[in-house]
């Protein structure tokens, strides 16, 4: 190609649109549930600290990134240890309890198609939803404890889940040690093509930059 390209992750163009609505202008971490399980860490420009730590993407505000450009590989945390095995090899971790494919395998590999089954009285499709809200509750109450800041669900998953997400939040706050809330748990506001808006973006802000 004879133009400049970077090679951006999904996860975190997506993080980088949601961060641009975020309803604090602070710190989000991201967990996106697609075909594979990952996320991306924000964090607004409110200390020193973050400054100097982190390498600047946009703005005043930061993406973390880890010593190895690593971090966000939320779907390979551990929540079941002695669960599923995992693509990766390793067992009982996030993806292979979280990812939309748990959900869209039902129903041949359309995840709308297992919302629609499930809301017309599917009660199989209904049983497997449940165990999939435990599952990632746990892995938001994880989030939390470690972040202790917004979470937003994003990917083919979280843009599907505002009808649920008091359900989920009820769950959450069942672990919740300090507030016994799940407020601090929303939806996408970009339901579609949000990596796209979010690598758009990164190139536009990058450009006004120079100007």
């Amino acid at each position: 190609m004879p133009y400049p390209c970077e090679l951006l992750n999904d996860a975190n163009a997506a993080a980088i649109t949601e961060s641009n609505r975020s309803r604090t202008c602070s710190n989000l971490v991201y967990l996106f549930l697609s075909n594979t399980v990952g996320g991306a860490i924000i964090f607004g420009n409110e200390t020193g600290i973050v400054r100097e730590a982190q390498e600047k993407d946009r703005g005043s505000v930061y993406m973390y990134k880890g010593n190895n450009w690593r971090s966000g590989e939320f779907g390979h945390m551990v929540i079941h240890p002695e669960g599923k095995r995992c693509y990766c090899g390793k067992i009982g971790c996030l993806d292979a309890y979280c990812s939309a494919l748990r959900l869209a395998d039902q129903t041949d590999g359309d995840l709308e198609r297992f919302f629609r089954e499930m809301e017309a009285g599917n009660q199989d499709l209904k049983k497997i939803w449940n165990e999939y809200l435990k599952d990632l509750a746990i892995a938001v109450d994880n989030l939390r404890m470690c972040f202790d800041c917004e979470i937003v669900l994003g990917g083919y998953v979280g843009s599907s889940m505002e009808p649920y997400i008091q359900e989920f939040r009820n769950l959450v706050a069942e672990k919740d040690i300090f507030e016994n809330s799940g407020d601090y748990v929303y939806v996408c506001q970009y339901q579609q093509e949000a990596s796209a808006l979010g690598a758009a973006i990164f190139q536009i802000e990058k450009f006004i930059d120079t100007i």
